[in-house]
């Protein structure tokens, strides 16, 4: 059995100074089944040049013709995704090498059927009606 496929949505606006080191963090996941859609929010500066030096079939780019925002570019992505789960990226954030490989296999693990999301640099947070 294949293991499923990840969406990584990459919206970026006017990022060229950071947007390779985080498609980069995403290209280098141990975990390689996945697809990245980086959508450019109608970018002036080089980060489009910048991305097409990054040559990897897994990566598609998608332009807008001008600034949407940043929800816009995502729900984009969402649109065009392919995979069975979705993770999203920003252009001036970078992801530890299994960072996609420890989720998917909380994800995919047997009895964990019932995981929707997984995160980090979470609190629990107790309902301040319930605490002293």
């Amino acid at each position: 059995m294949e293991p499923p496929l990840v969406s990584v949505v990459l919206p970026v606006f006017n990022r060229q100074d950071v947007i390779a080191d985080a498609l980069k963090s995403v290209l280098d996941q141990t975990y390689t089944d996945l697809e990245v859609i980086v959508v450019d929010d109608g970018s002036t500066d080089a980060t489009l040049s910048e991305v097409a030096r990054i040559a990897d079939s897994r990566v598609r780019v998608i332009q807008n013709s001008s600034a949407r925002g940043a929800g816009n570019a995502r729900n984009t992505g969402i649109a065009l995704a392919t995979g069975r789960y979705l993770a999203f990226q920003d252009s001036d954030d970078w992801w530890h090498p299994e960072k996609l490989a420890v989720q998917m296999h909380t994800l995919t693990a047997p009895g964990n059927d019932r995981i929707a999301a997984v995160g980090s640099n979470w609190r629990l947070m107790a309902d301040a009606a319930s605490s002293p």
